[in-house]
């Protein structure tokens, strides 16, 4: 036997292994699979792989239409526990204990905070019009809980990747508008610093939809990391390589024969970093933050019997999980069984 059959033979044995029994339904009062028997079984299994022939789309970094610095913000370190008091937008930021900062001049050597504890920022918006008004950051160190007139719209931990906030949701047509981040540092410097603006989000195409045309998308085969395939650069973190990391997505169609209507059918995803969501025809039907373990999807509701059938994956290794080099992509097999 050749080396790459023994390979796929080993590690389609581990994806049958790793299998859930499903011959039966999930048990509906504890989630439980139930005991199977050899008599409960009524075809044996199939295994194939999907790692053949997906189309691939990286996204580029977000540009924000119309966008301005922030650069005026006053801020203050306080105590735990006072979320409601300072997202207040009457709040009174005049006092000594509030200082003036300007994130654009600032470093991760210069930051506001010194030494660890709990920060709050705020600032005044400018009027810009919808939809789509969205505020980025490209450092916030080390979680920041992002609030607009007094409502959480998000939060986000790991100081060296970049991040958007939507504010539609909270936006006060004719103002004001005041941007409150409680940035909670764990040690060493920290604060906001470098690159904060204001704009609107370009739309974007749905490209989990069936009506996306993937034909001009790059081909791939898997396992695929395409992080690595990019040029270094000064400004992405050491520590992961000096690659930048950006969100892409993945297409391929697969057949689903007639006679499989009534059976249970999974996808068995051995590794994808990170932050994965599937879709199947159109339809969000999982989400799997981790990027060091596999794991299966039902498709049972979502698949159609005698047809094609669209599987589109989208990928963000932006949030970090170690300290060192890790990629991003369906790094691993994927199963249909």
């Amino acid at each position: 036997m050749k080396r790459r059959e023994f390979i796929k033979l080993g590690v389609g044995t581990a994806a049958l292994a790793a299998m859930p029994a499903c011959t039966r339904k999930l048990d509906g009062n504890n989630g439980s699979w139930p005991a199977v028997t050899a008599g409960d079984v009524t075809s044996p299994r199939r295994c194939e792989m999907l790692d053949f022939d997906w189309r691939f789309k990286p996204l580029p970094p977000v540009q924000l239409k119309g966008a301005v610095p922030l650069d005026s913000w006053v801020w203050t370190k306080t105590e735990p526990n006072q979320s409601e008091l300072m997202t207040n937008a009457d709040f009174n930021t005049s006092g000594p204990d509030w200082e003036t900062t300007n994130p654009h001049t600032a470093d991760v050597n210069h930051a506001q905070m010194s030494d660890a504890g709990i920060a709050w920022f705020r600032a005044v918006l400018p009027d810009i019009p919808g939809p789509g008004r969205t505020v980025s950051f490209s450092h916030v160190d080390d979680k920041g809980d992002i609030y607009l007139n007094g409502k959480l719209l998000g939060s986000h931990q790991n100081w060296a990747t970049p991040f958007i906030v939507s504010l539609d949701s909270a936006w006060t047509a004719g103002g004001p508008n005041i941007l409150v981040v409680r940035v909670e540092n764990t040690g060493g410097a920290g604060g906001i610093y470098g690159l904060v603006s204001l704009g609107r989000l370009p739309e974007s195409a749905e490209l989990f939809s069936e009506e996306v045309d993937d034909t001009a998308w790059r081909q791939v085969q898997l396992p695929h990391d395409y992080i690595v395939e990019g040029d270094y650069s000064p400004s992405a973190d050491t520590g992961h390589g000096s690659l930048p990391v950006f969100p892409a997505w993945y297409r391929k169609k697969f057949w689903l024969d007639a006679a499989d209507a009534g059976k249970c059918v999974w996808l068995y995803f051995e590794g994808v970093f990170r932050n994965a969501k599937i879709y199947v025809n159109g339809t969000l039907i999982s989400r799997h933050p981790g990027g060091y373990t596999s794991f299966h999807v039902d498709l049972e509701n979502a698949v159609k019997f005698g047809a094609e059938n669209l599987l589109a994956v989208f990928v963000d290794p932006s949030d970090f999980e170690g300290w060192w080099y890790e990629g991003g992509g369906i790094y691993r097999h994927v199963w249909l069984n």
